[in-house]
Protein backbone atom coordinates (compact mmCIF):
# COMPACT_ATOMS: atom_id res chain seq x y z
CA UNK A 1 0.00 0.00 0.00
CA UNK A 2 1.31 3.51 -1.43
CA UNK A 3 0.18 6.70 0.21
CA UNK A 4 1.27 10.15 -1.57
CA UNK A 5 1.06 13.48 -0.50
CA UNK A 6 0.45 16.37 -3.19
CA UNK A 7 1.97 18.88 -0.76
CA UNK A 8 5.50 19.07 -1.10
CA UNK A 9 5.56 21.45 2.07
CA UNK A 10 3.71 18.79 4.16
CA UNK A 11 5.24 17.07 7.50
CA UNK A 12 6.93 13.64 6.36
CA UNK A 13 4.74 11.01 7.91
CA UNK A 14 4.39 7.28 7.83
CA UNK A 15 1.59 4.27 6.70
CA UNK A 16 0.81 4.24 10.58
CA UNK A 17 -0.64 7.48 10.70
CA UNK A 18 -1.94 7.61 7.26
CA UNK A 19 -4.07 4.70 8.30
CA UNK A 20 -5.12 6.16 11.95
CA UNK A 21 -4.96 3.25 13.81
CA UNK A 22 -5.73 0.77 11.31
CA UNK A 23 -2.50 -0.55 10.31
CA UNK A 24 -1.70 -2.81 13.12
CA UNK A 25 -5.30 -4.56 11.92
CA UNK A 26 -4.20 -4.69 8.59
CA UNK A 27 -1.27 -6.42 8.82
CA UNK A 28 -1.94 -9.51 10.65
CA UNK A 29 -3.71 -10.52 7.56
CA UNK A 30 0.20 -10.23 6.09
CA UNK A 31 -1.13 -9.01 3.48
CA UNK A 32 2.74 -7.59 2.26
CA UNK A 33 2.79 -11.62 1.19
CA UNK A 34 -0.10 -11.99 -0.53
CA UNK A 35 0.12 -12.61 -4.21
CA UNK A 36 -1.90 -10.37 -7.31
CA UNK A 37 -3.89 -13.56 -9.18
CA UNK A 38 -5.66 -10.88 -11.50
CA UNK A 39 -6.74 -7.18 -12.31
CA UNK A 40 -9.80 -6.03 -14.12
CA UNK A 41 -10.97 -2.63 -15.07
CA UNK A 42 -14.05 -1.20 -15.63
CA UNK A 43 -15.14 2.73 -16.64
CA UNK A 44 -19.02 3.84 -14.98
CA UNK A 45 -20.97 6.50 -15.85
CA UNK A 46 -21.18 7.66 -11.88
CA UNK A 47 -19.05 10.19 -9.10
CA UNK A 48 -16.56 8.25 -8.09
CA UNK A 49 -17.93 8.79 -4.39
CA UNK A 50 -20.69 6.65 -5.63
CA UNK A 51 -18.51 3.87 -6.14
CA UNK A 52 -17.52 3.76 -2.31
CA UNK A 53 -21.08 4.22 -1.30
CA UNK A 54 -21.74 0.46 -2.67
CA UNK A 55 -19.91 -0.73 0.53
CA UNK A 56 -21.38 1.21 3.20
CA UNK A 57 -24.50 -0.49 3.73
CA UNK A 58 -25.99 -4.22 3.42
CA UNK A 59 -29.78 -3.23 4.05
CA UNK A 60 -30.18 -3.06 -0.11
CA UNK A 61 -29.00 -6.90 -0.09
CA UNK A 62 -32.29 -8.16 0.19
CA UNK A 63 -33.71 -6.33 -3.08
CA UNK A 64 -31.04 -5.42 -5.18
CA UNK A 65 -29.22 -8.74 -5.05
CA UNK A 66 -32.53 -11.13 -4.44
CA UNK A 67 -31.34 -13.37 -7.01
CA UNK A 68 -27.85 -13.70 -6.08
CA UNK A 69 -26.20 -13.20 -3.03
CA UNK A 70 -29.40 -12.81 -0.46
CA UNK A 71 -29.80 -15.65 0.26
CA UNK A 72 -26.39 -16.30 1.91
CA UNK A 73 -25.78 -12.62 3.62
CA UNK A 74 -27.20 -10.85 6.55
CA UNK A 75 -28.60 -7.69 5.84
CA UNK A 76 -29.81 -6.43 9.15
CA UNK A 77 -26.89 -6.42 11.54
CA UNK A 78 -23.46 -4.98 10.54
CA UNK A 79 -19.94 -3.81 12.67
CA UNK A 80 -18.35 -0.41 12.01
CA UNK A 81 -15.71 1.38 13.46
CA UNK A 82 -13.94 4.64 12.34
CA UNK A 83 -10.58 5.49 12.15
CA UNK A 84 -9.96 8.51 11.82
CA UNK A 85 -11.11 9.32 8.73
CA UNK A 86 -11.58 5.54 7.51
CA UNK A 87 -14.22 2.97 8.03
CA UNK A 88 -14.17 -0.65 8.60
CA UNK A 89 -17.09 -1.70 7.88
CA UNK A 90 -17.77 -5.71 8.67
CA UNK A 91 -20.86 -7.38 7.09
CA UNK A 92 -21.73 -11.79 7.99
CA UNK A 93 -22.78 -14.37 5.95
CA UNK A 94 -25.67 -16.10 7.45
CA UNK A 95 -23.43 -18.70 8.22
CA UNK A 96 -22.22 -17.08 11.41
CA UNK A 97 -25.20 -17.64 13.27
CA UNK A 98 -23.91 -20.81 13.87
CA UNK A 99 -20.61 -19.28 15.78
CA UNK A 100 -23.49 -18.28 18.46
CA UNK A 101 -24.12 -21.92 19.24
CA UNK A 102 -20.17 -22.60 20.52
CA UNK A 103 -19.83 -23.18 24.42
CA UNK A 104 -17.71 -20.19 25.17
CA UNK A 105 -17.20 -17.04 23.14
CA UNK A 106 -13.85 -17.24 23.08
CA UNK A 107 -14.08 -20.45 20.18
CA UNK A 108 -16.43 -17.50 17.75
CA UNK A 109 -14.77 -17.24 14.56
CA UNK A 110 -15.28 -14.31 12.57
CA UNK A 111 -13.61 -14.34 9.43
CA UNK A 112 -14.61 -17.47 8.57
CA UNK A 113 -18.32 -15.68 7.71
CA UNK A 114 -17.47 -12.19 7.56
CA UNK A 115 -16.69 -9.65 4.97
CA UNK A 116 -14.11 -6.67 6.20
CA UNK A 117 -14.23 -3.98 4.57
CA UNK A 118 -11.87 -1.21 4.91
CA UNK A 119 -13.10 2.28 3.43
CA UNK A 120 -9.60 4.01 2.80
CA UNK A 121 -10.08 7.82 2.01
CA UNK A 122 -10.88 9.04 -0.50
CA UNK A 123 -10.56 6.24 -3.31
CA UNK A 124 -9.78 2.87 -2.36
CA UNK A 125 -11.51 -0.49 -0.50
CA UNK A 126 -9.47 -3.29 0.74
CA UNK A 127 -11.50 -6.20 2.10
CA UNK A 128 -10.36 -9.60 3.60
CA UNK A 129 -13.05 -12.13 1.99
CA UNK A 130 -12.46 -15.81 3.50
CA UNK A 131 -9.31 -16.92 2.35
CA UNK A 132 -8.28 -13.50 0.59
CA UNK A 133 -8.40 -10.37 -0.01
CA UNK A 134 -9.81 -7.46 -2.80
CA UNK A 135 -8.58 -4.19 -3.43
CA UNK A 136 -10.95 -1.57 -4.89
CA UNK A 137 -9.05 1.34 -6.71
CA UNK A 138 -11.38 4.55 -7.71
CA UNK A 139 -9.64 6.83 -10.28
CA UNK A 140 -11.88 9.80 -11.58
CA UNK A 141 -12.27 10.22 -15.57
CA UNK A 142 -14.70 13.31 -14.69
CA UNK A 143 -17.25 14.30 -12.13
CA UNK A 144 -19.74 11.70 -13.69
CA UNK A 145 -16.79 8.91 -14.78
CA UNK A 146 -14.97 6.56 -13.02
CA UNK A 147 -12.75 4.03 -13.40
CA UNK A 148 -12.76 1.35 -11.37
CA UNK A 149 -9.71 -1.33 -10.99
CA UNK A 150 -10.49 -4.66 -9.20
CA UNK A 151 -7.58 -6.61 -7.90
CA UNK A 152 -7.74 -10.17 -5.99
CA UNK A 153 -4.70 -11.29 -3.94
CA UNK A 154 -4.34 -14.98 -2.45
CA UNK A 155 -2.36 -15.77 0.56
CA UNK A 156 1.39 -17.01 0.35
CA UNK A 157 0.57 -20.60 1.02
CA UNK A 158 -2.86 -20.67 -0.73
CA UNK A 159 -5.25 -23.21 0.04
CA UNK A 160 -6.62 -23.27 -3.56
CA UNK A 161 -5.59 -23.60 -7.03
CA UNK A 162 -5.28 -20.17 -8.68
CA UNK A 163 -8.49 -21.35 -10.76
CA UNK A 164 -10.26 -20.50 -7.26
CA UNK A 165 -9.51 -17.16 -6.55
CA UNK A 166 -10.20 -16.04 -10.81
CA UNK A 167 -13.75 -17.74 -9.95
CA UNK A 168 -14.01 -15.49 -7.08
CA UNK A 169 -13.20 -12.34 -8.99
CA UNK A 170 -15.51 -13.88 -11.99
CA UNK A 171 -18.42 -14.22 -9.20
CA UNK A 172 -17.59 -10.62 -7.48
CA UNK A 173 -17.47 -8.83 -10.55
CA UNK A 174 -20.68 -10.42 -11.76
CA UNK A 175 -22.65 -9.09 -8.88
CA UNK A 176 -21.38 -5.49 -8.91
CA UNK A 177 -20.71 -5.02 -12.43
CA UNK A 178 -24.71 -6.02 -12.97
CA UNK A 179 -26.57 -4.89 -10.06
CA UNK A 180 -24.37 -2.52 -7.95
CA UNK A 181 -22.89 -0.07 -10.29
CA UNK A 182 -25.40 -0.19 -12.90
CA UNK A 183 -27.79 1.18 -10.07
CA UNK A 184 -25.71 3.55 -9.06
CA UNK A 185 -24.96 4.93 -12.68
CA UNK A 186 -29.24 5.35 -12.32
CA UNK A 187 -28.41 7.18 -9.38
CA UNK A 188 -25.99 9.17 -10.70
CA UNK A 189 -28.73 10.38 -13.57
CA UNK A 190 -31.39 11.23 -10.80
CA UNK A 191 -28.79 13.50 -8.83
CA UNK A 192 -27.44 15.03 -11.87
CA UNK A 193 -31.19 16.27 -12.96
CA UNK A 194 -30.99 18.63 -10.28
CA UNK A 195 -34.68 17.22 -8.66
CA UNK A 196 -33.09 16.27 -5.26
CA UNK A 197 -32.39 19.28 -3.47
CA UNK A 198 -30.50 17.37 -0.67
CA UNK A 199 -29.99 13.78 0.83
CA UNK A 200 -30.83 12.93 4.24
CA UNK A 201 -28.87 9.71 5.50
CA UNK A 202 -30.26 7.85 8.57
CA UNK A 203 -28.95 6.43 11.57
CA UNK A 204 -28.64 3.01 10.10
CA UNK A 205 -26.50 4.36 7.64
CA UNK A 206 -22.81 5.07 10.02
CA UNK A 207 -20.65 4.48 7.78
CA UNK A 208 -22.21 6.26 4.80
CA UNK A 209 -22.32 9.40 7.22
CA UNK A 210 -18.90 8.90 8.81
CA UNK A 211 -17.06 8.77 5.12
CA UNK A 212 -18.95 11.56 3.59
CA UNK A 213 -18.10 13.37 6.88
CA UNK A 214 -14.11 12.78 6.12
CA UNK A 215 -14.41 13.50 2.74
CA UNK A 216 -16.41 16.60 3.22
CA UNK A 217 -13.76 17.98 5.66
CA UNK A 218 -11.05 17.10 3.61
CA UNK A 219 -12.59 19.46 0.98
CA UNK A 220 -12.75 21.92 3.44
CA UNK A 221 -9.49 21.95 4.54
CA UNK A 222 -8.26 22.63 0.82
CA UNK A 223 -7.46 26.07 0.23
CA UNK A 224 -7.92 25.72 -4.15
Amino acid sequence: MVFAVADATAEPFSTDDALHGAGEEIADFGIANYDLVDSRDHEWSMNWKLVMDTFTEPYHIPWLHKDSIAPYFLFDRWIHDSYGPHQRFIGCRKSVLTEFDKPSEDDWDLLAHGTLQYLLVPNAVLVHQMDHLELWRLQPVGPDRTLVRTSVYSPPEPPRRPEYYVKNLDILLGVTNTEDFPMQELVQRNLASGALPELVYGKMEPALVSYHTAVNALLADDDR
